[in-house]
């Protein structure tokens, strides 16, 4: 009985079914109104006025209604990421200029650059000409665009994220420098946070008290890397970080007000909310990635492909205490940040301590960046290694979604589509999409009745049998938190040379 009771909730939240109710209830009350109670054949009365060219012509209006409102629905989810950021990465690229785009990371040290420069990955599937759209052939931004076609001829895809520090070593110590000091919006972003707001209608949000990256500093002596920490909201982040380029009925956007310069501004002088995002690739004994076809319902990278740790640094799931304030010790920050990550795996796939090995800051932090597409907003880029191959791997995740009750793993992640990868198969074309064959690409089955709707569950099935007859290969663009775990695997590539060569 609960579960009905949940399905008409679920159903009436949705606006569709309240318009087909409404108007189905409507008509009834007018027909019924319309009847003569006096004569017995009330039934025939009422059979004549359901089979009337009114009543024909009511519900080829309302269902008319539903489709359009339908399509209208879907076209505004779709086009929702490229109203809320831009979406051509080339276009980010080229206007910040101030970065370099030929300084690597040393494959013997870590890397440290508190400007940092723009990464890039050596995944190109095509070397392909890119079109230049700057016609001043004097201008920086026509250069900028010259450079990017070299790196394009030998093969690499530059990305729209700043790498500031790469654990190449792997030995750095992470310390956090906490403060409870919550970072206030502009009184620009505050005054029209409504209609900030309204560039998310289309995706389920939550908010909660994050952590925000005021600041960071590396010793290289005691390879210490410091974090310098405060308060925001995963609210603000969606008024400011991702919502960049949104244009509001002024015209203005966040990116053309506060970081319209060559390059983005440092992180002790950033308004944006800049809460610390944690990124994070499986992989498993053998060198498969475990990657995520997102749904449609996210705040960014809908229907893409993505890493499958993707998690904003929370105040409660750091679980502080009564003070709040983390420790400056690099043995608190170990502990707090591994925790985090291994509820989520819990969380999202029922792995266990011995299902994967062993996590340190000091063996399995890849990295920290920028992303450009959000003005800068932090991340913090980790890999996990699984125990078993890809085979074991699929039969283990899909067995946990089987066994395991929704309540301990989430449903919405039970709903995303999972695909394990060979790493050495992922190619990335120009327009920053991946494309492999279906064969190549083992699926995750997660959907499995009773952990979500058995009819979809079936559909689910179905279909995706019948794609692999129609479309033989998987081709979605990615977001861009996977792409930085590409590049950072290859900047830390020795460490995971023995991976990649089974």
């Amino acid at each position: 009985m609960k579960k009905v009771i949940k399905f008409i909730i679920s159903a009436w939240k949705k606006p569709w079914v309240k318009i087909i109710l409404y108007s189905v209830a409507l008509f009834l009350i007018l027909q019924i109104a319309n009847v003569d109670t006096s004569t017995k054949n009330i039934f025939g009365q009422l059979y004549e006025l359901l089979t009337s060219k009114e009543t024909i012509s009511f519900f080829t209006a309302g269902i008319i209604t539903v489709i359009l409102f339908t399509i209208g629905s879907y076209i505004g989810n779709e086009l929702e990421d490229s109203l809320k950021i831009e979406d051509d990465s080339l276009t980010i690229i080229r206007k910040y200029d101030g970065y370099k785009i030929d300084e690597k990371a040393d494959s013997s040290s870590n890397y440290y650059n508190k400007k940092g420069a723009l990464m890039r990955l050596n995944r190109i599937t095509k070397k392909g000409k890119i079109k230049n759209k700057v016609k001043d052939k004097y201008s920086k931004a026509f250069v900028r665009m010259q450079d990017v076609q070299k790196a394009h001829d030998r093969g690499e895809l530059i990305l729209p994220t700043v790498n500031v520090f790469t654990n190449v070593e792997q030995n750095v110590k992470l310390n956090f420098h906490d403060s409870l000091a919550e970072k206030k919006l502009p009184d620009f972003v505050i005054s029209n946070a409504q209609e900030f707001l309204q560039a998310h209608k289309y995706s389920n949000t939550n908010n909660n008290v994050t952590i925000r990256l005021d600041d960071f500093s590396f010793n290289d002596k005691e390879n210490e890397l410091n974090l310098y920490t405060s308060r925001t909201y995963y609210y603000h982040m969606l008024l400011t970080n991702r919502c960049m380029d949104f244009q509001i009925s002024s015209g203005l956007s966040i990116r053309n007000l506060y970081e319209f310069n060559s390059t983005i501004s440092p992180l002790n002088e950033s308004k944006l909310s800049n809460q610390i995002g944690i990124n994070g690739v499986i992989m498993t004994s053998d060198g498969y990635l475990l990657l995520e076809k997102r749904g449609k319902k996210k705040t960014t990278w809908k229907n893409k492909f993505a890493q499958p740790i993707s998690l904003a640094l929370k105040e409660n799931d750091l679980e502080l205490g009564d003070n709040r304030i983390m420790s400056d010790e690099f043995q608190y920050a170990e502990e707090k940040i591994i925790n985090v990550i291994e509820k989520t795996v819990k969380s999202n796939f029922g792995l266990t301590r011995e299902d994967y090995e062993p996590l340190s800051i000091e063996k399995n932090l890849l990295g920290i960046a920028r992303d450009l597409l959000e003005g800068g907003k932090p991340n913090i880029y980790f890999i996990m290694t699984l125990k078993s191959d890809h085979v074991k791997t699929k039969e283990m995740l899909e067995k946990n979604a089987k066994a395991t009750s929704g309540k301990v793993l989430g449903k919405e992640k039970l709903k995303s589509n999972y695909f394990l990868i060979d790493y050495n198969d992922i190619k990335i074309n120009t327009n920053y999409g991946l494309k492999v064959s279906k064969k190549k690409a083992v699926r995750v089955r997660r959907k499995i009745s009773p952990r979500t709707c058995w009819l979809s569950s079936t559909y689910d099935y179905c279909k995706y049998g019948v794609s692999r007859i129609i479309k033989p290969n998987l081709k979605f663009g990615c977001g861009e938190a996977l792409l930085v775990c590409l590049s950072y695997l290859e900047l830390c590539k020795k460490n995971f040379i023995e991976i990649r060569n089974k």
